[in-house]
């Protein structure tokens, strides 16, 4: 998922709630408080950053499990 530190982040035409049109693409970026907030009832393994892209475009791999496994 991109996130808040990406660098189209807040660029674009704005449409609330962390979503970003960039060339006709909705965007959404997420915080790290949103993250922890949909991961509610389950186990949060892990974000780790990555880059990918020319940009490079600043996203999060979020690894998590089922609270009742």
């Amino acid at each position: 998922m991109r996130h808040t530190g990406d660098a189209h982040y807040s660029s674009g035409i704005a449409h609330g709630d962390g979503v970003f049109n960039h060339s006709g693409f909705a965007v959404y970026f997420f915080d790290r408080a949103l993250v922890d907030r949909l991961a509610e009832g389950w186990q949060l393994r892990q974000v780790h950053p990555f880059s990918e892209g020319e940009l490079p475009r600043q996203l999060w791999r979020v690894t998590q499990v089922r609270s009742d496994l």
